[in-house]
C-alpha cells in the first residue's frame, strides 16, 4: 500500500489496497486455446489475466490504460492505472429502492500493481477500483484520457447525446499528472455545467459537438432543432491521440439505423484541443469496404465498433489502432457470425493498413464482441510492450447463457517488439501513397 503526500493544493492520494490472489503469464497461444480465443498473429508471445475487481466493477467497460510501469510520475506507485466507463442505476429512493431504471454513467479509475510488485510482495494482478473521478454522464459515455508525452500532463475529450441537450456536446477534461486523477480532482468540477480551471486542473467545456461539419450519423431522430439536418449522437466510445502538433478524435460513425458501426475521425487544427477542428471524415482500411460489408450483412453483422488508437510505441510518426471487429462468414448455405480483434496502423491518421487479425472472439451478440480492446499501450522498464482486451464485456456477454458465469477480466499481451518493427516497416512500404517516410 502506498500514499503519496501533497499534490497541488497539500491534499494526498487515495491509498491503494492491492488483493491477494493469483498472476500467472503463459504463452499466448496456449492460454487462447484453452479460453476459444485463438491467437491468429505471429506479433504475440504470452499473455497474462486480471480480474476486474471492485465496486460496481461488473458494469466495468470502454477500459483505457495509463501506464506508471516506468515511474513517469514518481509520487504514485508503480503500475498500470485504468479508467473504465461504469453503470450505476438511477433514481433511486431513501430505501435504496429503485424508483425508475435506467443508468447513470460514471469514469472510474482502477489499479493494479507492476509485475515487479507483485512478485516482491506476493500480491494479486487484480484491478481494484480507486472510485469514481468523473460524475457527468454524457462525458463518462466514451471518454479517453491520454497522457501528452512531452509534459506528462493528462487530456480526455468525452461527450454523448444526453436527453435534454440540443446535440451532443464534447468536453476537455486537463491534469497536470495522473497523481491528480489517483487524487480524484475533477470530481467537484464535472458537476458543474461551466467550464473549470484550478491550480490543478481544468475542464473546458463544448470543444466541438455532434453538429460539427462533416460528422455522418444514420440513427433516427437524431436532428439539429428546426433544422433537417442530423447530428452525431456519439453513442461509442471516443479514441484520442496526440501526434506531432495534432490531435485526432476518432468517434462512432452510425452508417444504418441499426448496426452498420464505424469509425469518423476529426483532426486539430493546431496544437491545442480546445481551438477549431477540421471537419470529420471516415476513416478506410486497405482491402476493406465498409459500405459493401455493412449492405451486404444482416442487421447487426459489418461493425467495427470503435477504434482504440494510439501512437506506434516502435514508431511515433505512425498510428497504431486495435478494433473490435464483427463480420459474417459463410459455410454452405449457413451465414453466421463472427468477431475478432483486428489491428491496423495509418500514417496520416485517415488512411489505415489492411486488417491484421490478432485474437479471435469466441462470441459476437448483435454485431458486438463480447471481447474489445482497451484503448492504450504499456511499456515496462525493460522495454516490453503490451496491449490489453478486456473478457467478457458486461452488457454483452451476460446476455448469452453460455458466458453469463464467467469473470469479466483484462487480458494483457505481450507483443514481440522485433516483430511489430517489422509489422510497421512492410505496412508503411505498402502505403507509400499515405506514409511520405
Amino acid at each position: 500500500v502506498k500514499t503519496t503526500k501533497k499534490h497541488c493544493d497539500g491534499v494526498c492520494t487515495v491509498s491503494i489496497e492491492i488483493v491477494k490472489g493469483n498472476n500467472t503469464m503463459t504463452t499466448a497461444a496456449d492460454e487462447g486455446a484453452r479460453s476459444h480465443r485463438f491467437v491468429l498473429s505471429y506479433l504475440m508471445k504470452s499473455t497474462r489475466l486480471r480480474e476486474v475487481f471492485g465496486v460496481n466493477a461488473t458494469t466495468a467497460r470502454y477500459f483505457s490504460v495509463i501506464s506508471n510501469l516506468r515511474g513517469e510520475d514518481s509520487t504514485i506507485s508503480h503500475g498500470l492505472y485504468f479508467t473504465a466507463r461504469e453503470g450505476r442505476a438511477r433514481f433511486i429512493d431513501a430505501n435504496g429502492i429503485i424508483i425508475k431504471g435506467g443508468q447513470l454513467f460514471t469514469t472510474a479509475l482502477y489499479f493494479a500493481p507492476s509485475k515487479e510488485d507483485i512478485s516482491q510482495n506476493h500480491h494479486s494482478a487484480r484491478l481494484h477500483s480507486l472510485g469514481t473521478i468523473i460524475d457527468d454522464y454524457s462525458v463518462s459515455h466514451n471518454i479517453n484520457i491520454i497522457r501528452e508525452g512531452t509534459t506528462g500532463h493528462l487530456v480526455g475529450l468525452g461527450g454523448a447525446y444526453a436527453h435534454g441537450n440540443r446535440r451532443s456536446r464534447v468536453d476537455a477534461y486537463f491534469a497536470h499528472g495522473l497523481s491528480n486523477l489517483v487524487s480524484r480532482r475533477w470530481l467537484s468540477g464535472s458537476a458543474s455545467t461551466n467550464s473549470v480551471e484550478t491550480s490543478c486542473y481544468k475542464i473546458q467545456r463544448n470543444v466541438l459537438d455532434g453538429g460539427h461539419d462533416g460528422c455522418y450519423e444514420a440513427r433516427h431522430g437524431f436532428h439539429l432543432i428546426n433544422s433537417s439536418r442530423k447530428f452525431c449522437q456519439f453513442d461509442g466510445k471516443h479514441s484520442l491521440v496526440h501526434k506531432g502538433s495534432q490531435y485526432y478524435l476518432y468517434s462512432r460513425m452510425n452508417m444504418r439505423s441499426r448496426g452498420g458501426r464505424f469509425i469518423q475521425v476529426a483532426r486539430s487544427v493546431e496544437d491545442d484541443v480546445t481551438g477549431s477542428w477540421l471537419p470529420y471524415k471516415s476513416i478506410s482500411f486497405a482491402d476493406y469496404d465498409e459500405h459493401a460489408n455493412i449492405r451486404q450483412a444482416k442487421k447487426y453483422f459489418g461493425n467495427i465498433y470503435f477504434g482504440a488508437i494510439n501512437l506506434n510505441p516502435v514508431n511515433n510518426k505512425t498510428l497504431i489502432g486495435l478494433f473490435p471487429v464483427s463480420a459474417q462468414r459463410k459455410t454452405g448455405r449457413t451465414t453466421f457470425e463472427y468477431g475478432y480483434i483486428g489491428m491496423a496502423i495509418s500514417c496520416d491518421g485517415i488512411h489505415f493498413s489492411k486488417l491484421v487479425s490478432l485474437i479471435e472472439v469466441p462470441l459476437v451478440l448483435d454485431g458486438r464482441p463480447i471481447d474489445m480492446p482497451v484503448d492504450g499501450f504499456a511499456i515496462s522498464k525493460n522495454g516490453k510492450i503490451s496491449f490489453f482486451v478486456h473478457r467478457n464485456l458486461p452488457g454483452v456477454a451476460d446476455e448469452h447463457p453460455e458466458v453469463n458465469a464467467e469473470a469479466s477480466v483484462i487480458a494483457q499481451y505481450e507483443i514481440s517488439r522485433s516483430r511489430l518493427e517489422r509489422y510497421t516497416y512492410l505496412e508503411i512500404k505498402k502505403m507509400s501513397n499515405y506514409c511520405p517516410y
